[in-house]
């Protein structure tokens, strides 16, 4: 089996990055596995450099930087459906409460402000801004991504004016405000969306 000299790994290493592959842990990864292959396949007294170029074009089928583009996407999509699968425990884990908090409410049964604060809190603080990323993630444009944002602060800003308003807490006046001024300008947006694809 040929074994590489330093200079070659080096000069390989040198190559990759050159060809538009930035990232670290993928330069040494397919560092790795060219090294492999050139020690396996390569006769000795054969032109290494002339091998390198062909064992090198195995790897793409215009150039070596689209391994990186395929790379963070995978990246990016597997945070995407990380995050997506998620929407739904934690949907749930937050209207239980909310729910039960409201009927104990009625009721008058101890407890009811405790359930409703914390499912409050879970659709406030975790539901809604994950849900804004998401559908952020879902689209490149960048007006949407802002009517995302907009609209997952709204309905967060409009849970905790309920929470606040319920519980007679100060600053629910505040919080109502914000949410109606968050909302109309994500309805805004929205609208002058659908009027520009009209």
């Amino acid at each position: 089996m040929y074994e590489l000299s330093d200079s070659q790994i080096e000069f390989i290493h040198n190559d990759i990055a050159g060809r538009g592959i930035s990232m670290e842990h993928l330069q040494n990864d397919l560092v790795d596995h060219v090294c492999c292959i050139l020690e396996h396949t390569l006769e000795p007294g054969a032109n290494f450099e002339h091998h390198y170029q062909t064992v090198i074009k195995g790897f793409y089928e215009e150039e070596l930087a689209e391994i990186e583009r395929e790379t963070k996407l995978l990246l990016t999509f597997k945070n995407y459906y990380i995050m997506k699968k998620m929407l739904t425990p934690v949907a749930i884990a937050a209207l239980v409460p909310v729910i039960t908090g409201t009927l104990f409410k009625i009721m008058h049964w101890p407890g009811a402000n405790l359930l409703l604060v914390c499912g409050s809190l879970l659709l406030a603080l975790l539901f809604f801004p994950l849900l804004g990323v998401v559908k952020a993630k879902e689209t490149t444009i960048a007006r949407a991504k802002w009517e995302n944002g907009l609209g997952a602060t709204a309905a967060a800003l409009a849970i905790t004016t309920a929470i606040f308003k319920i519980l007679h807490w100060p600053y629910a006046t505040v919080f109502m405000v914000c949410s109606v001024v968050f909302a109309a300008v994500y309805l805004s947006l929205r609208a002058m969306g659908m009027m520009q694809k009209s």
